[in-house]
């Protein structure tokens, strides 16, 4: 199923070779953790050829077979660069990260982040509350996750979505991870000295692009629908009290299901009885 899923994502932008490209550079990172090769695809080819024409039969003519022919020997030669690509991507955004690991301590390194932003955004000091040591390690851990995805594109989307959410309560805003980005590129190449490398700065920009896009769409989602939660809760508060309305809806899942009140709190048991 996922096969044919893949395939029907491809057909449906094979009119345009741009968008067939980026498609296989999105699934590059799986076929390279699953062990598929360029080297395969003759082999795929034919075995797609004969369902084609079996579930076709003279539908299937050589117009049809002609054009297909065409497609996938440009699937073939676009997959043979995407998975050399993304194997060289990955590699160098690894590499060039131990080697500033190997060149600084964490703490060292993760300050020189964090001094850095300030240094370039001193109005983006305000969200930072917490002290300058454990806001070094945060940026650590967060580039060390990304860094750990650098092969799986859509694992490190789901990860940094995440990091997109939590960091709008500290009052993050989209056009921050490109100010952050920037500073990481001019902080690592600092880092790794002299061996750092324009092939380097490219792979990392690549993948800061990418999570930036999901951290973005994650603040401006919770933005969005955060306020919205926001004048909700304003206008039921303004119509009830706490007490009565935490005893409505405690009333409400005894009703719906006493096993799920189990768990709360006395108080809440008492405000369903008043």
């Amino acid at each position: 199923v996922k096969f044919v899923d893949m395939l029907a994502s491809m057909v449906s932008v094979v009119e345009s070779p741009p968008k067939l490209h980026e498609k296989l550079e999105d699934l590059s990172p799986m076929h390279i953790r699953k062990g598929v090769q360029a080297a395969y695809m003759p082999q795929m080819g034919a075995v797609l050829f004969s369902v084609l024409q079996q579930g076709l039969g003279a539908e299937f003519t050589a117009e049809c077979k002609e054009a297909w022919g065409w497609v996938w020997t440009w699937l073939s030669k676009s997959m043979a660069l995407t998975l050399a690509g993304a194997g060289q991507q990955s590699s160098l955004v690894i590499m060039s990260w131990d080697m500033a690991l190997d060149n600084l301590e964490e703490e060292e390194l993760g300050s020189l982040v964090f001094d850095t932003l300030i240094r370039t955004a001193p109005n983006l000091k305000s969200i930072f509350s917490r002290p300058r040591q454990v806001m070094a390690m945060k940026f650590i851990d967060m580039i060390s996750t990304i860094v750990s995805f650098a092969d799986d594109p859509e694992r490190m989307k789901e990860q940094v979505r995440w990091l997109g959410v939590r960091h709008v309560k500290y009052g993050a805003k989209p056009h921050h991870t490109q100010i952050l980005g920037q500073v990481l590129i001019n902080v690592l190449e600092e880092a790794v000295g002299e061996e750092w490398s324009s092939e380097m700065e490219k792979a990392w920009l690549d993948l800061w692009n990418t999570a930036c896009a999901a951290m973005m769409e994650a603040i401006k989602d919770a933005e969005q629908h955060g306020t919205v939660v926001e004048e909700v809760w304003t206008n039921v508060k303004k119509k009830s009290t706490p007490h009565s309305l935490g005893g409505t809806v405690v009333t409400r899942l005894l009703k719906a299901d006493s096993s799920m009140v189990a768990r709360f709190s006395s108080d809440w048991l008492d405000a369903a009885e008043e």
